[in-house]
């Protein structure tokens, strides 16, 4: 109406995945969540918490290929667990967040150019629904 344009949402509900308009930036290697990072989550905290019905909330982190296997497993966890951390910071009860780390082992793209790479370096977020089976 005001002729400017209207932006996407930071954050949306697709299903029973919530889907961010960004991705959670963490240094290379390390599990430390991004300050460019922080506003994200905190609009994903408002969302989770107007939503009593999300009993919970499942933060699934994802590495790509590069590196063993060990190693993509642990960082993949850690990071998961830094970001249900800072969800936490941002006032979500930690019994409604639940962070598992897949490593390498759940790629979206196939492929291993910087492309694909980078699209499978991502961390999920799951709802579970008050009644869901």
């Amino acid at each position: 109406e005001d002729g400017c344009p209207k932006g996407e949402a930071e954050v949306k509900v697709v299903g029973d995945h919530i889907v961010l308009n960004d991705r959670v930036y963490f240094d290379f290697g390390h599990a430390r969540v991004k300050h460019r990072s922080w506003p994200l989550l905190k609009s994903l905290a408002t969302l989770i918490l107007s939503h009593p019905e999300y009993v919970t909330v499942h933060v699934h982190g994802h590495t790509d290929e590069i590196g063993d296997e060990a190693w993509n497993q642990k960082l993949s966890e850690d990071r998961a667990a830094a970001v249900t951390r800072k969800l936490s910071e941002y006032g979500i009860p930690s019994s409604r967040l639940d962070a598992k780390g897949f490593g390498k082992g759940k790629p979206r793209a196939p492929g291993k150019d910087d492309a694909a790479r980078q699209e499978n370096r991502r961390v999920e977020f799951i709802i579970v629904r008050k009644g869901a089976p």
